[in-house]
């Protein structure tokens, strides 16, 4: 089998694009996911193009790997000059791209009426309207500009896509918002295309993703009452506290289970990885399923009587 193409990018990062010699590229590639999704799709002998910020930290993966295998590009997915660009470098040096992994994100820990607007809006930036340009060109690419419409588009959400936690309140917005676009996406693709889309929810991974985040001060309303839930999740994911590694499960086999799904016949729609993610899924449809039951005699009283269903 030849090797895939992927792209890989990432928050202010890269990702990698999969093609099917096979061509991967990945944005959000500096640390974390990122990283460790070039490090592996090249482990297994696929091509990766990774997209970051600042191309330099992926020096030591260049040197090791040539130009053949990993093509590193400068890309801010905010900017989509930026993504435009790295899609024409990446058909100009390997014709094609089979995957796109979409992994940019940053969160903060803030109250959600603590959260500056400035916080707000950067994130919505890089977590929304960065992915979703992405997307689009993703989707034209595969269809319109690999030599046969074919490709798989990948995006790393997050089971606070799902479930909202507090303290992280925004961040939990921009990833119901991507999670949205990603499924009605996915239910809009014509089969003929042969492009796939699948968004994984993971839960909480040891990345450095908390470590790397804004800090934000207490909301002077929320201060004194430690016991509140978001003065709880401030201490648990406060980087002072992490001792030699962050918080959560273990990166390395959550990105081997992302790559799997490189081989599956069928995409999943949702990838859920971890146990918190299990568990949040499990948790929201019961919760969600009783509310239903709850209220449905209201709902269902509100539609039009018989006789007004005819005039």
């Amino acid at each position: 089998m030849a090797p895939r193409v992927v792209l890989i990018t990432g928050e202010r990062e890269s990702r990698i694009f999969r093609a099917l010699t096979d061509i991967r590229s990945s944005t959000g590639s500096s640390t974390g996911f990122g990283r460790l999704l070039v490090e592996s799709v090249l482990a297994q002998g696929d091509i990766a193009i990774a997209t970051l910020r600042k191309p330099s930290v992926l020096d030591d993966l260049k040197a090791q790997h040539g130009p053949e295998k990993l093509l590193v590009l400068r890309l801010d997915v905010t900017k989509k000059e930026d993504i435009e660009q790295a899609f024409q470098e990446a058909k100009k040096v390997f014709g094609r791209i089979d995957v796109v992994i979409s992994n940019a994100g940053f969160s903060a820990l803030a109250e959600s009426e603590a959260t500056p607007e400035s916080i707000t809006r950067s994130m919505f930036d890089v977590n929304v309207f960065g992915p979703i340009a992405l997307a689009k060109r993703s989707l034209a690419f595969f269809r319109d500009e690999n030599p046969t419409s074919s490709g798989y588009f990948i995006s790393i959400s997050s089971i606070s896509g799902v479930v909202s936690f507090p303290a992280v309140g925004t961040y939990c917005a921009t990833k119901h918002a991507i999670e949205a676009y990603v499924e009605a996406l996915a239910g809009e693709l014509d089969p003929k295309w042969n492009i796939k889309v699948t968004s994984v929810t993971p839960s909480l991974y040891a990345t450095p993703v908390m470590t790397n985040a804004p800090s934000i001060p207490v909301h002077p309303a929320y201060a004194n009452n430690p016991s509140l839930p978001s003065n709880a999740m401030r201490q648990f994911l406060d980087p002072s506290t992490f001792g030699k590694r962050p918080p959560g499960e273990d990166p390395a086999k959550a990105v081997k289970a992302i790559l799997s799904l490189l081989d599956m016949e069928k995409a999943p729609l949702r990838f859920p990885l971890g146990t918190g993610a299990i568990e949040g899924l499990l948790a929201k449809s019961q919760q969600l399923q009783q509310q239903a039951e709850e209220f449905r005699e209201i709902a269902l009283s509100t539609g039009w009587d018989d006789e007004e269903k005819q005039e």
